[in-house]
């Protein structure tokens, strides 16, 4: 048992903007009904939420390995590209016309990312 005392007692609740609240991937209503699943396979809900979500280059296998713990690892066996499901995804699915391709070091110029910004 812990010999470190919190003095802290804060009960304020800061609630967010409604503007950001409006913009949540995921509402309240939709958390609501996750958490049961959650607490009743807490592995497998995960398992099943990062199979749907993302998109692994190698599937993986093993969700969770708690071998040892508190040192957890999570889809250790699977391969997946971070940019690609954080960015590449993304912009596919905003994307409107051709896209625009240019060679990296031309970028700089003012113009070309003025031209890629309009077309996001």
């Amino acid at each position: 048992m812990s010999t470190i005392e919190s003095v802290s007692h804060e009960q304020r609740l800061f609630a967010p903007p409604r503007e950001f609240v409006a913009k949540a991937n995921v509402k309240k209503a939709d958390f609501d009904a996750m958490n049961p699943a959650a607490a009743a396979d807490f592995t497998g809900f995960w398992a099943k939420l990062a199979r749907e979500e993302l998109v692994w280059h190698k599937p993986f296998m093993r969700t969770l390995d708690d071998s040892q713990a508190p040192f957890y690892k999570w889809f250790d066996d699977g391969v997946l590209n971070v940019s690609y499901n954080c960015l590449d995804r993304k912009l596919r699915s905003i994307a409107k016309g051709e896209a625009i391709t240019q060679d990296v070091s031309t970028l700089e110029n003012p113009a070309i990312l003025d031209q890629l910004k309009q077309s996001l």
